[in-house]
């Protein structure tokens, strides 16, 4: 599970575990195997992000403490959901299976985490058996509730293999296949040219080209190939731009320690090598062309001379890495870049006259979901508002989401999930 707020630099990160959570290891701590309690899952789940973060990242994946990222991540997903079904019979957890996943999932860098590892496909798993009704493929030990266009419950069945013909709602393949074009395909299969649902279909250095309708895949660009952002480029090459905020450039290698770099951004974008970011001096006024060069990101105490080394927690500050203000009433922080927000800790908000203050409550304005208290959202508005009941608007365009434990209906109205016997 992960949060809908407005803004957040890693929505992308996690569709793990086969149930769209990702969980941790039988401590608490991120780590190497073992077997995993379900009680632990939502603190495994941040010290294994953390830790994948505090490996890979880059300014806008980077936290100066451990603290830091577990206040932030620890808000913005959940295990609820699942631990829920766990214990009302309706899904089965393999607590070793949950430590292998761990296991796999710490090696890896943040950036690699937006697909599911293979050792994470069966931590958890439906107990019901073909010809059962169900609501959703979860639920079913073949991962594939059967339904007629328009209904809310089926029946589980058996999940198609490549080259079979999948169901007219596009569902019905199994694990690790899609459902293109009427028939099932195994992902990281699918040619250049080729019709694809998502990235995650096409060959290894191909992606699915959304700018044409079928979307195709297309192979990402070799050295000096035109590019928009890593992406576009193969793996172990960055999408390197010519001036500093050109929407362009060519696919090129990373630039090194202390290296001049010219593109600021995130995961998508930097231009450095793994372990360094793209960052501005703290004297840069945001106007003139910065002397950005590549910078290793730093923790607490670590002298600095940019606070973009010191992450999404911390700031550079008389020369080292200190942690945001923390009260209400403390003086914000400077900002990352000239001529956005200052900051403080997560759960505070830069208020009137650049003091800290609390979040927002219900009417009050804010930039992002982030500024308003727990269980309030952002609307268009910039206001705090309720998230939807019963029968309440949902729009994800526009900002609008329903109350934990409903879904937003085809109508746009918000509804509580089907139940079906």
């Amino acid at each position: 599970m992960y949060s809908r707020a407005k803004g957040l630099w890693f929505i992308s990160v996690v569709t793990l575990l086969g149930c769209e959570t990702v969980t941790g290891n039988s401590s608490g701590a991120g780590g190497g195997g073992g077997t995993i309690a379900i009680e632990s899952l939502p603190a495994a789940l941040t010290s294994t992000m953390c830790g994948a973060i505090s490996k890979c990242g880059s300014w806008s994946t980077h936290f100066a403490s451990t603290a830091g990222c577990a206040a932030m991540l620890g808000s913005e997903f959940s295990t609820d959901d699942e631990i829920a079904d766990v214990k009302a019979g309706k899904l089965a957890y393999d607590a070793t299976k949950a430590g292998q996943c761990l296991a796999v999932m710490g090696s890896m860098c943040v950036g690699d985490l937006d697909e599911e590892p293979a050792a994470c496909t069966d931590v958890f798993s439906g107990v019901l058996a073909d010809g059962a009704v169900c609501e959703q493929n979860k639920y079913c030990k073949s991962k594939y509730c059967k339904r007629e266009a328009g209904k809310e419950c089926g029946v589980c069945a058996l999940a198609a293999k490549a080259g079979e013909k999948c169901d007219a709602n596009g569902e019905g393949c199994m694990s690790n296949h899609a459902c293109i074009d009427g028939t099932c395909i195994a992902n990281g299969t699918v040619a250049a040219g080729a019709q694809c649902n998502s990235d995650k279909n096409c060959l290894p250095d191909h992606d699915c080209n959304w700018n044409v309708n079928p979307s195709v895949c297309k192979a990402r660009g070799a050295k000096d190939a035109v590019c928009k952002n890593n992406q576009d480029c193969v793996k172990g090459l960055v999408c390197v731009m010519a001036t500093f905020g050109a929407n362009e450039g060519k696919c090129g290698t990373a630039a090194a320690a202390n290296q001049s770099c010219n593109k600021i951004g995130g995961q998508e974008s930097e231009s450095c090598a793994t372990g360094s970011s793209c960052c501005v001096p703290t004297t840069w006024d945001g106007k003139s062309m910065p002397e950005a060069k590549c910078l290793p990101l730093l923790k607490l105490g670590e002298a600095c001379t940019s606070h973009m080394q010191c992450g999404l927690d911390g700031e550079c500050k008389d020369g080292k890495c200190a942690l945001l203000p923390a009260k209400v009433g403390d003086a914000c922080a400077a900002a990352v870049i000239p001529g956005t927000q200052k900051r403080c800790a997560f759960g505070l908000q830069c208020g009137t006259g650049d003091k800290c203050a609390a979040l927002s409550k219900v009417g009050e304005a804010c930039k992002s979901k982030s500024q308003c208290e727990k269980g309030l959202d952002c609307n268009d508005a910039e206001k705090c508002y309720t998230q939807s009941g019963p029968g309440g608007a949902c729009d994800d365009q526009k900002g609008e989401y329903c109350a934990d434990g409903l879904q937003c209906g085809a109508d746009g109205k918000c509804v509580a999930p089907a139940v079906c016997k």
